[in-house]
């Protein structure tokens, strides 16, 4: 007989707080690194899961590529509206990056999916004892030159499920 494991896939929403002047092409998109908080009470020092598809809400019908790096702790990538100016010490946090590419643009926003991401990553845990929180860490990369038209113009849905 054969037993099937289920993972439980959980949504969480993040948005980074975007600049209203126009980015150009490689340009960091954000003023930090974005932290998602994907659980308290965790025992151990890393916490693993699969990031396994994203949605993007682009509120402002921009539909710019760019790219979605998954760090495993909070770095600077560099000044929003600028161009990745991070250490090399700060690049070693990239576990991976998901590219935005394709949206499905209606008359009031753009949709984009990228479906099957299947990236892994490992999130650290902090805190002590048993309300450690484990936070995965994003940074957003410009592909194009979009200006969009308020700071939270982006909204990311990741569906992760966790080890």
């Amino acid at each position: 007989m054969t037993v099937a494991q289920t993972q439980k896939i959980i949504a969480y929403t993040i948005a980074p707080t975007l600049d209203t002047s126009a980015y150009a092409d490689g340009d960091v998109m954000g003023t930090a690194a974005t932290g998602l908080t994907l659980h308290t009470g965790f025992p151990s020092s890393r916490v693993s899961g699969i990031i396994h598809d994203v949605r993007v809400l682009d509120a402002d019908k921009e539909a710019a590529n760019f790219d979605i790096y998954v760090l495993d702790r909070e770095v600077s990538m560099g000044t929003d509206n600028a161009a990745v100016s991070w250490s090399d010490a700060n690049a070693l946090a990239t576990q991976g990056i998901i590219q935005v590419t394709t949206y499905l643009t209606s008359t009031n926003n753009s949709v984009a999916m990228v479906d099957e991401a299947d990236l892994p990553f490992l999130a650290t845990v902090s805190g002590g004892g048993p309300t450690d929180t484990a936070i995965l860490y994003f940074g957003f990369v410009s592909r194009a030159t979009p200006t969009y038209t308020a700071a939270s113009d982006l909204s990311i849905e990741l569906k992760i499920s966790l080890d």
